[in-house]
């Protein structure tokens, strides 16, 4: 109980607003999670491999975006961060996939 009160007074401290704090985290699940998801259910050659370096990517690009940089040009993270998601997971995918292959038809 301790640990969630810390937690929401430095919630509290950081963002001056609920809407404030709503706004980051679709920030987050948008850019971390739903390429992850889409491409789970739309592409049949996507990795776990690839999901989890895109969760992990989408997720630290938001937080360096929003935090360590502070929103340059005034782009929300949304943009930079998702591509930088799909990217990753579309680089991290088709290597394996074609590694995959050719395992396959070296070793039937």
């Amino acid at each position: 109980m301790i640990i969630l009160g810390i937690l929401a007074y430095a919630m509290g401290q950081f963002f001056p607003s609920v809407l404030s704090i709503q706004m980051y985290s679709y920030t987050m699940y948008g850019a971390a999670i739903t390429p992850t998801i889409l491409a789970s259910f739309l592409w049949k050659r996507a990795t776990t491999a690839g999901a989890i370096s895109s969760i992990i990517t989408g997720g630290l690009a938001t937080l360096i975006w929003e935090l360590v940089l502070g929103k340059p040009m005034g782009w929300n993270s949304i943009f930079p961060c998702r591509f930088q998601s799909l990217l990753l997971l579309l680089s991290v995918c088709l290597p394996l996939i074609s590694h995959k292959r050719l395992t396959k038809i070296q070793f039937p």
